[in-house]
């Protein structure tokens, strides 16, 4: 996936978490953290796994003191994680268990279409939750 679908998925994620506006801009923003490990070869087990993931969390927890903070770093990563999983390259989700890539191929590729559809059900969800919180799906 794309940095935009990346930022996208994590925030309509965290939205579901929280409404807050920063909380969600942060997510969005630590989304695409993963995908710079392009210069040392892209989806590698230090940036595209569970243990990878969990490790950058705890050092944010670690520095920052904040619950909330835990919360939307470890549900923006895991997003990117889960979003790479579902396309056919896969990533090493269960490494050092598992040293081979994991792939639930669920769109054959991830060129433009893939990523703006993904961009859009991210945009979507977000929008959704977002809606909610101002009562407009409330019944009469």
């Amino acid at each position: 996936m794309l940095w935009y679908a990346h930022m996208l998925i994590a925030a309509a994620a965290v939205s579901f978490y929280t409404l807050n506006p920063y909380l969600i801009l942060l997510g969005a923003l630590v989304a695409v953290v993963p995908d710079l490990d392009h210069p040392f070869g892209h989806r590698g087990w230090f940036s595209h796994s569970i243990l990878a993931i969990s490790v950058m969390s705890v050092i944010i927890y670690f520095f920052a003191r904040d619950v909330a903070l835990l919360i939307t770093v470890f549900i923006a990563l895991g997003s990117h994680l889960l979003a790479d999983l579902i396309t056919k390259s896969g990533i090493p989700l269960l490494y050092p268990a598992v040293k081979k890539s994991i792939s639930i191929p669920l769109f054959p590729s991830t060129g433009r279409k893939t990523n703006k559809l993904a961009a859009l059900i991210g945009l979507c969800i977000l929008s959704l939750n977002l809606l909610a919180s101002f009562g407009y799906f409330i019944n009469y």
